[in-house]
């Protein structure tokens, strides 16, 4: 073989391995970022290194089967390598954790998210979003996530938070609407029992609708929704259940509220009051006065009217006769009569006595 052709197959091979590098790069694994000193690593725990020129890392990530990661953004800014492909993939029976302070972003000209999950996601901290402008989304869930920290934003039209066809638990953190599209959208089971959504613009907050017609469930226990008049849009009349909130004097979530529960004064989803009871005759109410009533002015006693003696007099019954004793002023008449009947007997005497002798 010629020194010339030697030459020529060893460029090849430094081709081929060159082009293979650049694959890996645009899908690394945990252990990669190690090695290429894009991470440091204590155990199932990364930590993104922070670039000389303070620019953004740009790295397509993949969370194979059986990892259980979980990554610390330390402040940086972290987005896709590759045009077309997620910052972050979790492979079915994958975990991820993303954490601490930092950003995670996507810069495809397509509807690539910026996260897709087929494993299990958790979500502790840091801002994901994405700067794609057609029909993206931040987060796509085909598999489990939880939210429990964290910012989620859509800074661009066109442009969804969360995306869950899978299972979804939100119980804190915070989302914010800046395009045209609801914030989140749910055509599987989704749970939300914490956190905000703040909404500057678009016609919802959340979406209920899946492409058959009865796979999206959403249950609202708690959550605070600001800026939106419009709070759920359920199109195919899917399962909603909203029992808890805080929602604005001036939104239409009393429309998707049963009659168990009202919007109070505050905005505040809360139960509705329970009607008291009507009383029955058998059972007079409260106000109704239950003691026997005193006697009149007249006593009815055998249909007869007896009339009720006056309170000077004194009243004696007896064998159902009434008596009634003298008044004071007739009783001075008759000791007046008494004593003018005995002067006029003692003169009458006097006078008898002096004829006789």
């Amino acid at each position: 073989m010629s020194k010339t052709r030697k030459i020529i197959i060893v460029l090849a091979l430094v081709l081929i391995l060159t082009f293979a590098y650049s694959i890996n790069v645009k899908a690394a694994t945990m252990s990669n970022l190690v090695d290429w000193n894009v991470a440091t690593s204590e155990g199932n725990e990364y930590t993104l290194n922070a670039n000389n020129n303070g620019s953004a890392i740009k790295q397509d990530i993949v969370i194979q089967n059986g990892e259980n990661v979980v990554l610390d953004l330390n402040g940086q800014t972290l987005t896709n390598f590759t045009d077309g492909c997620s910052t972050i993939t979790v492979e079915n029976g994958g975990i991820l954790t993303v954490s601490g302070t930092g950003i995670i972003t996507n810069t495809s000209n397509n509807n690539v998210p910026t996260i897709t999950n087929n494993g299990t996601l958790t979500i502790v901290g840091g801002n994901i979003t994405s700067n794609n402008t057609n029909y993206a989304t931040c987060i796509l869930n085909n598999g489990t996530v939880e939210v429990n920290g964290g910012t989620i934003t859509t800074t661009t039209q066109k442009c969804w938070g969360l995306t869950n066809s899978g299972t979804a638990k939100i119980q804190a953190g915070t989302f914010e609407q800046k395009g045209d599209f609801s914030v989140i959208m749910n055509a599987g089971d989704m749970t939300i029992s914490g956190g905000t959504i703040n909404v500057t613009s678009g016609y919802s907050a959340i979406t209920n609708e899946s492409a058959d017609g009865n796979s999206a469930s959403l249950k609202v226990t708690d959550v605070t929704v600001t800026g939106a008049k419009y709070i759920i849009s359920n199109p195919g009349d899917e399962e909603v259940a909203v029992t808890g909130g805080t929602f604005g004097t001036d939104s239409n979530i009393s429309e998707i509220l049963g009659d168990s529960y009202i919007v109070d004064e505050n905005g505040e989803v809360v139960e509705a009051p329970e009607n008291p009871d009507t009383p029955t005759p058998e059972e007079p109410s409260d106000d109704e006065d239950l003691t026997e009533e005193k006697p009149t002015d007249e006593e009815i006693t055998d249909n007869e009217v007896v009339e009720t003696p006056d309170v000077d007099s004194d009243v004696n019954e007896t064998d159902g006769e009434v008596s009634e004793n003298p008044k004071t002023g007739d009783t001075i008449i008759v000791f007046a009569t008494i004593f003018v009947v005995a002067i006029v007997g003692l003169v009458v005497t006097l006078i008898a006595k002096k004829k006789m002798k």
